[in-house]
């Protein structure tokens, strides 16, 4: 049974976030609107995911879920948009409920900002973009340029400064891209769009601003989100 109260009382999304990432929940927190709820619980990534991404949704169920939002963006795995199909039907099966994932979610907002040409900020090192780039590409778009940050590990990602991704986005922004990307859902953004987008007068795009931002238009909720760029607007 749905439980309803006033902080939840237009939606209730369930967000599952991988145990190191301490960026995804602070990130959708801040975009949170009246009327919606974010209830959090976190998982291990290993070669056990799949299991502990059931395992954790179980957990938060009786929180009244409505919708799930996995904090997770596999662009950079080999097969990685193969493994998260496995995670939507499995959470699908199991709880019949709309589930929406970082690196879908940033293809359809792409797609709904009508965009071709895209430039990439990731997290990751010269292995990892190219699995991205091969990804975005597979998918239509074309990749002007990407600058990867190649942070040392996933826990890591999460303390890089505010000057090395603004200088990434101004490496990419020199490519002539329609739209900015940021692929990685543990490298903190969210506070930077507006004046990226302003700095280079150009829409975007980031995984957790994504993820929210199909997660709310798929729940029939239309409001602009302050501070969360043009998408949300």
């Amino acid at each position: 049974m749905t439980v309803k109260n006033r902080i939840g009382c237009r939606h209730i999304f369930g967000v599952l976030v991988p145990d190191f990432n301490s960026v995804v929940e602070p990130e959708l927190a801040d975009m949170r609107i009246a009327g919606v709820s974010n209830q959090t619980t976190r998982f291990p990534l290993d070669a056990a995911v799949l299991e502990h991404l059931a395992s954790a949704a179980e957990r938060l169920r009786p929180s009244g879920i409505q919708s799930w939002i996995i904090g997770l963006a596999t662009d950079s795995f080999a097969n990685g948009l193969e493994l998260m199909n496995q995670g939507i039907e499995i959470l699908r099966e199991r709880t019949g409920l709309p589930v929406h994932t970082a690196s879908y979610a940033v293809h359809d907002a792409l797609a709904h900002l009508s965009a071709h040409a895209i430039g990439i900020v990731t997290p990751f090192d010269h292995a990892g973009n190219d699995l991205v780039r091969a990804t975005y590409e597979e998918r239509g778009f074309e990749v002007k340029a990407i600058a990867g940050l190649a942070r040392p590990s996933f826990d890591q990602i999460a303390n890089t400064t505010d000057e090395e991704t603004g200088a990434a986005f101004g490496e990419i922004a020199e490519s002539g891209a329609d739209v900015l990307v940021q692929v990685g859902t543990g490298l903190p953004t969210l506070h930077l769009i507006e004046e990226l987008e302003k700095r280079h007068n150009r829409p975007v795009v980031t995984s957790n601003q994504a993820s929210y931002w199909q997660g709310l238009r798929s729940a029939g909720i239309a409001d602009s989100v302050p501070g969360a760029g043009r998408l949300l607007r």
